[in-house]
């Protein structure tokens, strides 16, 4: 009896934990021609919305999904527990009413009805959102997409669905096409389309998706959404938010207030924020500024916000910013690296040359640039053609290069590459055909500001005349050491006279000039016509420069624009190149090749694998070992007979260094 009854305890007790057990719910529409699923596998339960409802009744999948967060569901015997995963069969789901999802539960598309894995969804394309059995949540114009529940413990994912026609008409902090809150919850591998806001709303709403209290946006297509009077694209909103991997086209904001920003809008309290590997096209502001990204932030960060390795391309605003208006109510960091900026346009009318800023607008924080390119970038009616700095703050670029971005002529031509009324500092900088009545503009900024290691070349007026540097300042701190001007009248314009160190000129060297050569002609870079500025083999900059690394009142500059390290040879070459410099991640540029081994300022690198011999004129013996191909041998200036010995024969050389 004692047996039986234990037998009896064990089989309830097995039971009754079946019933808590994660489930996957297969869920399709039921109606002629729809998708059906395979027969249900351990743990499945399929779900036909055609007759699911009470009393065998048809309902859509919001009231399904309402229905299953109650504790005791109508439709069913269980309500959703953590760790469930809702699996749609392809198809359009109408929805009359928002969806929203308990913490802990997942809901995945993209699938044919055959798959026992979510990893069997076929794809139509590489693309991570482009499945070849699109399972859509069409909102009719009226519905909210997707909701979900925070939590910071519960992982949520959504996956594999298209929402499209979404509309968030009543709720701040959400989303037309989702809302995605919490630590554990990732949307991703999805497309949100032709959503919008309408209304009133304002605080941190989105047509698009918003992004909440840490949670992250991934991988997903987010194109042609609308919003009035908030972010077009996506909301990010608190802290420690991700967006990545993401496509962010075509949307719009018409906001004049807090809810600029056509594709991305930073709100509120946002701090720690990540937007990684995005792309950024043809988004745009029409009323508001920041074409592409904007924000309005509230709080000084704990954390910068970054945005890395991110392309913005054909990003509009009839404000400030044609990709990115950045600014805060406090003193915030912004980390921008490895961009690149294209063909974006700022078309303010405002006759204020705060305005503009036909890539960025930067505001009222400290910014770090690094390794970004600005290309063809417009501002129309004012200034900064890529950049403009209209208010204090402080900034730091490097290692980026400006390429024909233009100021227009109908308010003011003032910096086709940039405009400032505060202080920064440029690094390794390229500027190079850029259009406008100056390159560079400082107004009244009473801070100190400084470019090393810079090249302007080729930077032409509107009429096709060479430009120069605007300097009207209240205080003389500019300085410029280790630069390279070509294609520069006068280089400097203005009310004051910058200091200027170790710096290349076409002709005339400024009466304020220390240690400058002259002669920095087209002829000083390696394919001037073909816009390759890096230094030709007799450039009278080469090895001209002041030593950065340790110098008292500079800022420290030990690599050149592509990374190598300075200097090579005798000294720091000026401009953004240094000549012979072998990049970690770039192609060397040799000074020339031969036989066997290209030549370098610094010493040799060779071409072939094997064993090399090495020995000055007199015979005496500098290197002797193993050799792979590419490696670099260091020398000293001076005369070398190299042999290298590999399989194929011997090689023999004379160099010279």
């Amino acid at each position: 009896m004692k047996k039986l009854f234990t037998l009896m305890l064990s089989i309830a007790l097995f039971t009754g934990s079946s019933a808590f057990a994660a489930k996957t719910y297969l869920v399709q529409l039921g109606t002629s021609g729809a998708v059906s699923w395979r027969a249900a596998g351990v743990g499945d339960t399929i779900v036909d919305l055609s007759v699911v409802g009470a009393a065998g009744a048809s309902v859509t999948l919001n009231q399904w999904l309402d229905d299953k967060r109650f504790a005791k569901p109508v439709f069913s015997a269980h309500q959703f527990a953590s760790g469930d995963q809702i699996w749609l069969a392809a198809g359009t789901y109408n929805i009359n009413g928002r969806d929203s999802l308990l913490a802990g539960v997942s809901m995945y598309g993209g699938f044919a009805g055959t798959e026992y894995a979510i990893t069997e969804r076929a794809k139509a394309s590489p693309l991570a959102w482009d499945f070849a059995n699109a399972s859509i949540i069409d909102g009719a114009g009226t519905y909210i997409g997707i909701m979900t529940t925070y939590s910071g413990t519960l992982a949520s994912v959504i996956d594999g669905i298209t929402f499209q026609n979404c509309t968030n008409s009543n709720r701040n902090g959400s989303g037309g096409g989702a809302k995605i809150t919490g630590a554990k919850t990732i949307m991703q591998n999805c497309i949100v389309t032709g959503c919008k806001s309408v209304g009133s709303l304002t605080t941190g709403a989105s047509a698009g998706v918003s992004v909440l209290s840490k949670g992250t946006l991934k991988d997903s297509y987010i194109h042609h959404n609308t919003g009035p009077l908030t972010s077009g694209g996506v909301t990010v909103y608190g802290d420690t938010c991700v967006v990545s991997g993401c496509k962010i086209d075509y949307n719009t904001s018409g906001s004049t207030g807090n809810g600029s920003g056509g594709g991305l809008y930073l709100y509120s309290k946002t701090s720690g924020v990540k937007i990684l590997n995005c792309s950024f096209s043809n988004n745009s502001a029409t009323a508001g500024s920041g074409g592409c990204i904007s924000c309005y932030i509230t709080a000084t960060n704990a954390s910068p916000i970054t945005i890395s390795n991110c392309t913005f391309t054909g990003n509009t605003t009839v404000g400030s910013g044609g990709a990115m208006l950045l600014s805060s109510g406090a003193t915030n960091v912004f980390n921008i690296s490895g961009c690149t900026f294209t063909s974006n346009s700022s078309t303010t009318t405002t006759a204020n040359s705060s305005y503009g800023g036909g890539a960025l607008n930067l505001s009222t924080s400290a910014f770090n640039i690094d390794n970004c390119t600005f290309k063809g970038n417009n501002t129309t009616n004012d200034s900064g053609g890529a950049i403009n700095i209209p208010t204090t703050s402080s900034c730091l670029i490097t290692n980026s290069k400006f390429i024909g971005n233009t100021a227009g002529t109908v308010v003011s031509t003032q910096g086709s590459a940039i405009y400032s009324k505060t202080n920064y500092t440029a690094n390794n900088c390229l500027f190079a055909g850029n259009i406008g009545s100056t390159l560079i503009s400082f107004y009244q900024s009473t801070s100190a500001s400084s470019f090393n290691n810079c090249t302007f070349a080729n930077n032409l007026t509107s009429t096709g005349t060479s430009t120069s540097i605007g300097l009207l300042a209240l205080t003389p701190k500019y300085a410029f050491t280790n630069c390279l001007f070509n294609k520069i009248s006068n280089a400097f314009t203005g009310t004051t006279a910058p200091l200027i160190t170790n710096c290349g000129f076409e002709t005339t060297i400024p009466a304020v000039g220390v240690n400058c050569v002259t002669d920095i002609t087209d002829a000083s870079f390696k394919d001037y016509a073909n816009g390759n500025y890096s230094l030709g083999e007799y450039s009278p900059a080469i090895d001209a420069g002041l030593n950065l690394a340790d110098s008292v009142g500079h800022k420290k500059v030990t690599t050149d624009i592509l990374g190598c390290a300075r200097p090579v040879g005798a000294g720091y070459d000026m401009g953004c190149y240094e000549l012979g410099g072998v990049p970690s991640t770039a192609v060397f540029t040799p000074r020339q090749d031969i036989i066997g081994f290209s030549v370098l300022k610094s010493g040799i690198v060779s071409k072939f694998a094997g064993v090399v011999q090495v020995y000055s004129i007199t015979g005496k013996m500098h290197k002797k070992g193993l050799v792979s191909e590419g490696e670099q041998i260091t020398l000293q200036s001076g005369v070398y007979i190299v042999r290298l010995y590999t399989t194929n024969g011997i090689i023999s050389q004379k160099i010279v260094l």
